[in-house]
């Protein structure tokens, strides 16, 4: 019976881990953009998932704000994205959407210096964003980080050549 109260007590404080690293993010988004956003996504479900398969709770909160605003951006029509992108790549500080997500990249950041957290889903992110703006598949968006990822490790690496031939 303890072990039960124990695991219930561990689930809890991972789940209330991961909803504050969420609220925190979107605290630059206007009121209701992470209750909107969310609405339809089985967070519940992934949470219980990851938190099963030992991931840490940051991390899973990372996963989560990539589904949340690929789910997000998914719902916009392509005007909206298009004034979303733009207002990405010229760093439009008066756009909401700009100002939201370059909040979200400072909690990002913090959330990248937390031990344990993967550093491939922070640093795929902003690709992950500008991909799913731009219109690409969530396989496009990070084939795309994965070859800039590559360019970064130089010519003579040896995945270079495993990737190409994959």
């Amino acid at each position: 019976m303890f072990g039960f109260i124990r695991r219930w007590r561990e689930r809890r404080r991972y789940r209330r881990t991961v909803e504050d690293w969420l609220a925190t993010a979107f605290r630059g988004f206007a009121p209701g953009t992470l209750a909107g956003a969310r609405a339809g996504l089985d967070l519940d479900g992934t949470v219980a998932h990851l938190s099963g398969a030992q991931v840490d709770p940051v991390s899973c909160a990372v996963y989560a704000l990539r589904l949340i605003v690929g789910a997000m951006i998914e719902r916009m029509d392509s005007d909206e994205r298009a004034a979303c992108l733009a207002s990405v790549q010229n760093r439009d500080a008066g756009t909401p959407f700009y100002r939201g997500l370059d909040y979200l990249f400072e909690v990002l950041d913090r959330m990248q210096q937390t031990p344990g957290v993967s550093e491939h889903l922070v640093e795929s992110f902003p690709y992950y964003v500008v991909g799913k703006l731009r219109g690409l598949s969530t396989q496009e968006a990070d084939a795309w980080w994965a070859e800039a990822a590559l360019e970064r490790m130089g010519t003579e690496h040896p995945l270079r050549e495993f990737a190409r031939a994959g």
